[in-house]
């Protein structure tokens, strides 16, 4: 008996010196996938507007140069597939994929995707890369309003006021200086189409996650666990879908655009060569790819939230290096409307946060009940 009561009294002891570490393994890996993340991100806002700037590179065919971006990563994602198999959904998913989920899921995506992508890339050569990155960031408002439309969300007077105070973010995010004759960005009128156009991209944004989501949950048998587990799904086989066909919409339409005999006869092919030409115009696909292996390394070590939390730094963190890197000016209005979004962007997180938790609790609740009936059997 005495012995007995001397091993549970160290057990306890044992017990009540363990603690649980504040810096895990897979903290670091979160915080080392974050830096990644943060990298590839900002790499490619910062050398997208390099690109196609005026007052930069100044190459005029962002729409045909994103379109050799989305076949870049067709190949790479085609790899990918091929040298891991697992990566693909099961053969009886596989099978269900015909020619009409091909034509409501697959293409309106890519459509979408690539009206998303284009138009932000265009944006690039009228406005500057600190308007893109707030006016981008209303993409949540368009989200959260699509997928109401299409059922992906409860409306609720918290997505409501969300989408109203990001409305307002954005109204104050389009206050800008007086013109300045020496740039082609003071311009009223080109800033105003510069701002349409990623505005216009932050819409398609939202059709495009929409979309996605519809995606996902036909490539795959599993839904996302709401307490952020790994059961998440992976992104390399959708790239792989939307990609082609977002490749041959791009190209038609930067074809018929910006001039494929343009594109050919441009001075660049000369002036640096063809082979870092091509270079030049590819690297940003890699880039983005990476990225997104990264941003899909934080979902399968971390809550959703967490990746939400992660990129409202990223977009202050993209403000400040283009006031440094492109001269970038903000207004003090720009500020206030910076202000909102940002708040705006914390509430949405908040709020999702909450719902995930809820619906947590109530799964768990349901189990609960399920075994207790099961128990009086």
């Amino acid at each position: 008996m005495e012995g007995n009561g001397g091993s549970e009294e160290d057990d306890t002891k044992l017990s009540s010196n363990t603690k649980v570490a504040f810096i895990t393994e897979t903290t670091v890996q979160i915080i080392i996938c974050i830096l990644a993340w943060y990298i590839f991100s900002l790499s490619i806002s910062l050398y997208n507007k390099w690109m196609f700037d005026k007052s930069q590179l100044d190459f005029p065919f962002p729409i045909l140069v994103t379109a050799f971006h989305q076949l870049l990563l067709s190949i790479l994602s085609f790899a990918a597939v091929t040298l891991k198999p697992s990566l693909k959904p099961t053969a009886a998913t596989e099978n269900r994929q015909g020619v009409t989920f091909y034509l409501t899921h697959v293409l309106p995506c890519s459509l979408a995707a690539a009206g998303d992508i284009g138009a932000g890339n265009v944006s690039f050569r009228y406005i500057t890369l600190s308007t893109y990155t707030m006016v981008k960031s209303s993409s949540i408002a368009f989200v959260l309003l699509f997928g109401v439309i299409a059922k992906l969300e409860k409306f609720s007077i918290n997505l409501l006021g969300i989408v109203l105070l990001m409305s307002v973010g954005v109204m104050l995010m389009a206050d800008t200086d007086k013109p300045d004759e020496e740039s082609d960005n003071g311009d009223q009128s080109t800033f105003m189409l510069g701002f349409f156009l990623v505005l216009l991209s932050a819409c398609m944004s939202g059709v495009r996650w929409v979309f996605t989501q519809l995606l996902l949950l036909k490539n795959h048998d599993s839904k996302v666990a709401l307490d952020g587990s790994k059961k998440v799904k992976n992104p390399i086989y959708t790239i792989y879908q939307l990609s082609p066909p977002m490749a041959v919409v791009l190209f038609i339409v930067g074809s018929g655009v910006e001039g494929l005999g343009k594109f050919l006869s441009d001075d660049i092919w000369a002036e640096k060569g063809v082979f870092k030409s091509i270079c030049l115009l590819l690297f940003p696909g890699l880039l983005v790819f990476f990225m997104t292996i990264f941003e899909f390394a934080i979902l399968q070590r971390a809550q959703v939230v967490t990746l939400s939390i992660a990129g409202i730094f990223k977009e202050l963190l993209t403000i400040v290096a283009s006031t440094f890197i492109f001269d970038d000016r903000l207004t003090f209005i720009n500020l206030i409307g910076l202000s909102i979004t940002l708040l705006d962007i914390v509430w949405y997180n908040v709020h999702r946060y909450n719902e995930k938790k809820h619906e947590l609790e109530r799964q768990k609740s349901l189990e609960r009940d399920v075994e207790f009936e099961l128990e009086n059997v």
